[in-house]
């Protein structure tokens, strides 16, 4: 039993050195990519360093003249994209304005109508009401003419 016991203990003590070695070895695998990227970002840098330098010095002094002619050139690009979008909202807001325009034109000739139909339909009513009205006192003259003549 006690063989066993050291066995287990001497079998951790070698897992436990495996894990460490392999987290060292992964450590510096990562340290070796972080490095690598490193480096390719240095070898980027350098490479537009160097085309800018050969930029400047084929051009020579214009090259302050140039960029502020891209400079200028991108502002005015960027004045012209606003001016656009801000055109853009305003002729949106106009659309927006007119179409509530024309709905409440039609909303106030739907009203309209139905306030003329309403009325004509009182007009009828009334019309009708007063034909029967004149109907009825009509027939109360003919009546009381007849009655007369039947008293005479």
């Amino acid at each position: 039993l006690r063989e066993l016991g050291k066995h287990r203990a001497r079998l951790r003590v070698l897992e436990q050195e495996e894990e460490c070695y392999l987290q060292a070895e992964n450590n510096s695998r990562f340290q070796e990519a972080e490095q690598a990227k490193q480096d390719r970002k240095e070898a980027v840098q350098r490479r537009i360093q160097r085309n800018v330098e050969t930029y400047k010095r084929v051009i020579g002094d214009s090259w302050e003249e140039l960029m502020a002619k891209d400079l200028q050139k991108a502002l005015v690009e960027q004045e012209c994209r606003a001016q656009r979008e801000l055109e853009r909202e305003q002729s949106e807001k106009d659309a927006q304005k007119w179409r509530s325009q024309k709905t409440l034109e039609v909303l106030a000739r739907q009203v309209e109508e139905k306030r003329v139909r309403k009325l004509q339909q009182r007009r009828e009513r009334q019309a009708l009401r007063h034909a029967v009205d004149n109907q009825s006192m009509l027939l109360t003259r003919q009546e009381i003419g007849s009655y007369v003549a039947a008293k005479a």
